[in-house]
C-alpha cells in the first residue's frame, strides 16, 4: 500500500517546481578502487545489480513492484 501511494505523490507532483527531477532519466554512478582485472570485474557485477532494480521482473502474473 505504501508504494502505491508513494507513485501516486510522484505522478500528482510531477511537472510542478522543485520536482523536475522526476522527469529526468536516472543517472547511477559507480565507483571502485581495484586493480584493473578486479575492478572491471566488480564494475560488471554492481552495473548486473542495479540493472536488476531498474528492469522490473514478471513473477506469477504480478510485476517485481506490484502491491499485493
Amino acid at each position: 500500500m505504501v508504494l502505491c501511494c508513494w507513485l501516486y505523490q510522484e505522478e500528482m507532483n510531477r511537472g510542478k517546481p522543485n520536482w523536475e527531477h522526476l522527469s529526468e532519466d536516472l543517472h547511477v554512478l559507480i565507483t571502485v578502487e581495484d586493480t584493473q582485472n578486479r575492478a572491471t570485474i566488480r564494475l560488471k557485477k554492481a552495473a548486473d545489480e542495479v540493472r536488476k532494480l531498474l528492469v522490473p521482473l514478471v513473477s506469477i502474473g504480478r510485476t517485481a513492484g506490484s502491491v499485493l
